[in-house]
């Protein structure tokens, strides 16, 4: 098989795998009572990795099947993930020189917190223009699942990291 049709099938495969990951993460995931970012714990997991632009291009690529399969206003997944790939990006450069145990948490904290707060100014914002009226800050942290989604990106990512880097 030439080269051609590899990429084009790696292409293919590609989207599948994100159609799938995302059918998962919102039916079966984000159905239950476990709020596990799926694609959250792997955009940590490449910035820690030191692959920006596969970060960047995952970001981009989940939030849009994110919204593709879930109903909400079309983007605001993207850009939030975008946003947080850049600032995990930035913060990982600037403030760890290495990885180590530390840093996977640090991360994983900031990337938890960083979605949850741009999630809330994003839809926000929509809802602001559409409606006159912006959604409690509350809502968004002030619940179990912020602190077990938390819990569990700082936990998922450890083992990740620690298991492919041994």
């Amino acid at each position: 098989m030439s080269l051609r049709y590899k990429k084009l099938f790696l292409i293919i495969g590609a989207i599948f795998f994100f159609l799938i990951l995302a059918g998962i993460q919102i039916a079966f995931i984000n159905a239950s009572l476990l709020k596990i970012n799926l694609f959250l714990i792997w955009i940590i997991y490449l910035v820690l990795t030191k692959k920006n632009i596969q970060a960047i291009i995952l970001a981009w690529c989940a939030g849009i099947f994110l919204d593709l399969v879930h109903f909400s206003v079309f983007g605001t997944s993207s850009l939030a993930l975008l946003i947080l790939a850049g600032i995990l990006i930035s913060a990982y450069n600037i403030a760890f020189l290495r990885v180590k145990s530390t840093s996977v948490v640090a991360i994983g904290v900031i990337g938890v917190i960083s979605y949850y707060l741009l999630n809330w100014l994003i839809i926000g914002a929509v809802s602001f223009l559409k409606n006159n009226t912006w959604e409690s800050l509350g809502f968004y942290f002030i619940n179990y699942s912020f602190v077990f989604e938390l819990a569990a990106t700082i936990i998922i990512s450890s083992i990740i990291f620690r298991k492919s880097h041994v």
